[in-house]
């Protein structure tokens, strides 16, 4: 992971890495590029260490903000958006969506229920996975990987339930 500072920022600058330039010559994939914005502190970390252990990751950034999830967005322009439900709660309105706009960032929604987001699609991104809270890891691998490469096996569009 890059590591973050209290603003999030990250020693690697937005745009190309290395490790895409190595991908464009074909040495090997680009990892797949996560911002990590969740409400709790435990979450975070969590799935941090769960991402820092995978070599097709890369954790840009995460924060527990929706101020500065905006930010981060327009910053990193990550692959994908492991978005805690409640943040969207306090995320100006419309601000999200007008990023996700600008950036092939791809959202995955993780959420305490299946929520139905129907009614306000001009507040939100386009969430292209739903997961609920309880998920496990090998789970949320699955999702991410999916959404990433939308050309794999998995459907990103059906919603990933936690084991009970």
């Amino acid at each position: 992971m890059a590591h973050s500072d209290s603003l999030g920022q990250s020693p690697h600058a937005a745009g190309h890495s290395q490790a895409q330039e190595d991908s464009a010559g074909g040495l090997a994939p680009a990892p797949i590029r996560i911002l990590l914005a969740m409400a709790a502190e435990l979450d975070r970390m969590a799935w941090s260490i769960v991402i820092n252990h995978q070599k097709d990751m890369d954790l840009v950034a995460a924060t527990s903000s929706s101020r500065q999830l905006v930010r981060l967005l327009k910053l990193h322009a990550p692959d994908v958006v492991l978005l805690d439900e409640a943040l969207l709660d306090i995320c100006p309105p419309g601000a999200l969506l007008a990023c996700a706009r600008k950036t092939a960032s791809r959202f995955v929604l993780f959420a305490m229920h299946q929520p139905d987001y129907s009614l306000e699609p001009s507040r939100l991104p386009p969430i292209h996975s739903r997961l609920l809270k309880g998920v496990t890891a090998p789970e949320l691998l699955r999702a991410v990987r999916a959404v990433a490469r939308p050309d794999s096996a998995i459907s990103p569009a059906a919603p990933h339930r936690a084991a009970q």
